[in-house]
């Protein structure tokens, strides 16, 4: 601080903490997703749930961070907790979000294999096919 007599008091370390507003999307697993706020810092991470996931931070309001995907198992859906972390170790207030529903088929190529062989290859069409299966 100066007064107006330039006389300056001591000076201090100040870190603003980060605040995250409010969103009502729904979070989809494997998606990008923005988040809008205050005091955001380059390298700054989103938590979700705790667990923290790299951020590219567009500004001082602004980032963007990839939802965690679900694995190939699926998501119930939900709720998750959010905040954002800077990297001066700040967390912001947390808010809720809902998580969609994710069904997935549970088929690995190498571990469920078609049990058919594909001799010929080719433009997937009829005649194809017959030459396939007969």
């Amino acid at each position: 601080m100066r007064r107006e007599d330039a006389t300056e008091s001591n000076r201090i370390t100040m870190r603003v903490k980060p605040q995250l507003d409010t969103f009502v999307a729904a979070l989809i697993p494997g998606s990008t997703i923005a988040l809008a706020g205050r005091a955001f810092l380059p390298g700054a991470s989103v938590l979700v749930n705790g667990a923290a996931a790299p951020a590219d931070v567009l500004g001082r309001t602004q980032l963007t961070f990839v939802m965690p995907g679900t694995g190939g198992t699926g998501s119930a859906g939900g709720n998750v907790s959010l905040q954002v972390r800077n990297p001066d170790g700040l967390v912001s207030n947390g808010r809720s979000a809902s998580v969609a529903r994710v069904l997935e088929i549970p088929f690995k190529y190498g571990v469920h294999n078609l049990k058919f062989g594909n001799f010929t290859d080719g433009v997937p069409d009829w005649g194809t096919y017959k030459d396939t299966f007969g």
